[in-house]
């Protein structure tokens, strides 16, 4: 059974993710409207690599963890200031699982994550001339992460939820001044457990991606 505080701040964070998320859409929906010259929405795409902590680490130490994940992701951004974007987009990774209980580690088939978050961004340094090289910006993101995989393995067993709540922080640096081609670095938190009383992990805890990848698009 789940604590009830730790299922109320749960909930709690999850209401947090979808307000920031309709927040962001309001907002740059009606600053499009009312700023003269605001650029038009675009798109975006990246691609990287992720690597998490374990999903599963119960009493007994056993141990049920992802490989480093291949990710692909979409997004739309606003101009909200000279210096600050909102943006949303969907990213998608599977991995390999593995479960380790110290005395063997075995395949356990694979695992998908999609992630649905908005958030805003804003330059910090070396943006001056636009376009420029080197350009850095920071940003904070929210919202829901889905997390299948096998039936049989936790956390996937029946009675828990596969949505879960995200947040996200990262920065991105402009590497040509030709095109919009960015690096990027983010780490980003999944709180997973306790949604419900008959969720397979009574316990909720939090796992931990650092996702490295690139960017193509302001």
């Amino acid at each position: 059974m789940p604590k009830p505080a730790a299922a109320a701040a749960l909930r709690s964070f999850a209401l947090a993710a979808v307000a920031l998320g309709s927040s962001v859409v309001v907002a740059a929906t009606s600053g499009a409207q009312d700023r003269r010259g605001v650029t038009a929405p675009r798109w975006r795409g990246e691609a990287g690599i992720a690597y998490s902590t374990p999903l599963v680490h119960d009493g007994n130490g056993t141990d049920v963890a992802p490989a480093l994940a291949p990710t692909l992701g979409v997004a739309i951004a606003w101009d909200a200031g000279p210096r600050t974007v909102l943006a949303a987009g969907l990213r998608a990774s599977r991995a390999g699982l593995r479960v380790d209980d110290g005395r063997a580690d075995e395949s356990a088939g694979a695992a998908w994550q999609a992630d649905l978050l908005a958030g805003v961004e804003q330059q910090v340094v070396g943006c001056a001339r636009p376009g420029a090289r080197g350009c850095v910006s920071v940003r904070g993101a929210a919202g829901f992460g889905r997390l299948t995989g096998p039936d049989d393995v936790l956390p996937f067993r029946s009675g828990g939820s596969s949505f879960h709540p995200v947040g996200e922080v990262g920065l991105a640096a402009r590497v040509a001044s030709a095109r919009p081609w960015y690096a990027s670095l983010a780490a980003q938190a999944m709180r997973i457990g306790g949604a419900s009383t008959g969720d397979p992990i009574a316990e909720p805890g939090t796992v931990t991606r650092i996702l490295l990848g690139v960017r193509y698009g302001r």
